[in-house]
């Protein structure tokens, strides 16, 4: 192997081996609302965000993906046990997203983002700003007993972020900041340090809610993580890649020394 073609196969496998894994973990929603049956949020598998951070030199990335995981359902037309549509998605940073990449829409969910300002149910009760960062909405949500554009129990929406360059913090870092300070009974948003997300739930059974109100929709923040977040094994598939590139540029560099 000439001395060239070796030097890009030395390049090109360490490129591979330097692949930065990315990170990711799971986070779970918990409703504003007072009154809200504790069937909404008593197990992790509910409402809850799968969250990836991917970070090479060429670019940064954080993908969100919702889940609506509840298990009630639309009985002739009427909502029945632990029911609910997501219908808008709402955002708080201090300058961590930058602009929205894509949002994965299908056939049965679909989400754009407002051209008028709306505001999540009771964020500032928990302490968040009135006014989101990036606002998401389902295009049509009817009323009555009729599903809509958003994320309906059993369906999933993904939206990706690119990553500000000026960051001082990473997404999960940043998430886990505001879950932390949640968990300690002691929620005060902290513009460039932290990263909350909230969800309106519409359609739900009645709940009587503060002041001996009726209710049938609710805000949810973004409340605790999995605990189980960690780096992304990159695919052995570029392991193998990688070090067969080694192994080419060994044999090379044996053949010249003979």
């Amino acid at each position: 192997m000439k001395k060239p073609a070796l030097l890009v196969t030395l390049v090109m496998a360490a490129l591979l081996f330097s692949l930065a894994p990315a990170q990711a973990d799971t986070y779970y929603f918990f409703p504003i609302a007072q009154g809200v049956p504790s069937s909404y949020y008593s197990t992790t598998s509910n409402l809850y965000m799968e969250v990836t951070e991917d970070i090479s030199d060429n670019s940064a990335t954080a993908t969100f993906v919702f889940h609506n995981a509840l298990s009630g359902s639309l009985v002739d037309g009427k909502p029945s046990g632990a029911y609910g549509e997501i219908t808008e998605i709402y955002f708080y940073d201090g300058g961590l997203l930058g602009a929205v990449m894509s949002i994965t829409n299908n056939n049965d969910v679909i989400f754009e983002q407002p051209e008028i300002e709306v505001k999540l149910p009771g964020a500032q009760e928990v302490g968040i700003p009135a006014k989101a960062t990036a606002t998401f909405t389902a295009t049509d949500v009817p009323g009555g007993g009729t599903p809509g554009y958003g994320i309906n129990p059993g369906e999933q929406l993904t939206i990706t972020f690119a990553l500000n360059e000026e960051r001082t913090i990473g997404v999960i870092d940043s998430l886990n900041a505001w879950t932390n300070a949640w968990t300690e009974n002691a929620p005060n948003f902290k513009s460039g340090s932290m990263l909350a997300v909230g969800l309106h739930l519409q359609k739900m059974p009645q709940f009587l809610s503060e002041n001996n109100n009726y209710a049938t929709s609710s805000g949810f923040v973004v409340a605790y993580g999995s605990g189980a977040g960690g780096l992304v094994p990159l695919p052995p598939s570029v392991f193998l890649l990688g070090s067969g590139l080694l192994g080419l540029a060994a044999l090379g560099w044996r053949r010249r020394r003979d």
